[in-house]
């Protein structure tokens, strides 16, 4: 029902309609304020029904939860990760300043089948007026907005683009994440950041509102193993516990850091990831899989001879889809400045069994499924776009509202910032 509030001045209605139905509210308001502007000293409150709509558009609107408020409980069997490929529709989305860096990013997490699928898991849930946390309820109303095609149009090979959206259900989340980061709205923020900063509170918020479980992951003193690797060498790992999400089942890897000193057995500690940091300064580095090599391999700690030890990174699991973070942003004595040199990648990435610990589990192989550029020569301005490997296989450039295809070689030839792999025989 749509409730209309006689006021002086505005006349307030609550309500979500088509077109029509607005157009018939509108006149049903203009009426009820002529009523209320005659007899000042009488309220009088009016109560339309529109007509059932053909369908229930989004929430777009978000609010704080009341602290009384208890988040609604999803259970595990909801929220399996679903990998079946998703024709959206594509559809821009407007810049309102300074916000490409957002854009960029949710364009990527949308290309993400399992995150589509997770995002519309959150969409059922409050559309059957349970309470979710505020960001998972943000990503539902997102996700929702994309219309799912049956199929291309006749002759097409790419889907036809959308009108552009307002992502308005991110306000929050906006003043949230730069309240984290010290930064004010206006100023040019990094899409990293960001990404970093929406895994981390999915995460937190997945592991409030759901049935999760914890695994054993070496890292702490709290717990001591001894485990054999390669050649039969003995290593002592130290364990602790890890609690799990289906944002980690996505995007969680582990990375192995074994210390090596000469007449004394291995020790290893493994930490997880959701994004692996990729330096690319040293001039030797032309594509990106020699700087996944230079960030496994060994390194001195110290310059005695004697003792020689020795630090050597190796990638004890592998997830679904591996994110790719190349550090174009670097401080020197001039302060922050980019690197501007190209970094050549390929649509598909093979991880060398020489970068993988002994006990390692995962994909090796992945294909390449959305590239974050950052165009400009300064890391306090510039201008972020993304491109999109879409579900019917085909790349398209998104460039804040603007949609257009574009070639592999377009995308390859792009000065990346974020790479997205999702491993092979995984559909997106």
């Amino acid at each position: 029902p749509a409730f209309l509030f006689p006021m002086n001045d505005p006349v307030v209605v609550f309500g979500s309609f088509s077109e029509r139905e607005s157009r018939e509210l509108l006149a049903a308001a203009e009426c009820l304020s002529l009523r209320a502007s005659s007899v000042p000293t009488t309220t009088t409150t009016t109560t339309i029904t529109p007509p059932p709509p053909h369908h229930e558009e989004p929430d777009t609107t978000t609010t704080e939860l009341p602290s009384s408020s208890l988040p609604v409980h999803i259970p595990s069997n909801d929220l399996r990760l679903c990998y079946q490929h998703v024709l959206l529709q594509p559809r821009g989305l407007v810049n309102r300043g300074n916000l490409c860096f957002m854009s960029s990013v949710l364009q990527s997490l949308m290309a993400c089948a399992p995150i589509y699928h997770l995002f519309m898991v959150f969409h059922e849930k409050n559309h059957r007026r349970n309470t979710l946390p505020h960001i998972l309820t943000s990503f539902g109303s997102f996700a929702a907005e994309f219309r799912v095609l049956d199929s291309l149009p006749s002759g097409c090979t790419t889907p036809p683009a959308g009108p552009p959206l307002t992502p308005l259900h991110f306000d929050d989340v906006l003043r949230q994440f730069r309240s984290a980061m010290s930064s004010s709205s206006g100023a040019q923020e990094d899409a990293q950041e960001f990404l970093t900063f929406l895994l981390d509170r999915l995460h937190q918020e997945l592991v409030e509102v759901s049935d999760h479980t914890t695994h054993e992951m070496p890292s702490s003193d709290e717990d001591v193993w001894e485990t054999v690797g390669k050649g039969h060498k003995t290593s002592v790992t130290r364990t602790t516990q890890v609690v799990e999400s289906p944002i980690h089942q996505i995007f969680g890897g582990q990375l192995r850091s074994a210390i090596r000193r000469p007449g004394a057995k291995e020790s290893a500690t493994c930490e997880p990831f959701m994004t692996l940091h990729l330096d690319i300064d040293t001039p030797g580095i032309r594509w990106v899989d020699e700087a996944l090599s230079r960030l496994m391999a060994s390194e001195r700690l110290d310059d005695d001879e004697q003792d020689r030890t020795i630090k050597q990174l190796s990638l004890a699991g592998l997830p679904p889809t591996l994110i790719l973070h190349l550090k174009r942003f670097c401080f020197t004595s001039r302060g922050v400045e980019k690197l501007h040199k190209h970094v050549a990648f390929k649509p598909t990435l093979e991880i060398h069994p020489r970068h993988l610990a002994s006990s390692a589990v995962g994909p090796r192989h992945y294909d390449l499924l959305s590239v974050i550029s950052h165009h400009g020569k300064s890391p306090i301005g510039g201008h972020y776009t993304c491109c999109v490997r879409h579900a019917c296989g085909s790349w398209l450039e998104y460039d804040d509202s603007i949609v257009r295809p574009v070639s592999t070689r377009i995308v390859t030839e792009s000065q990346a910032y974020l790479l997205f792999y999702i491993a092979q025989g995984h559909t997106s």
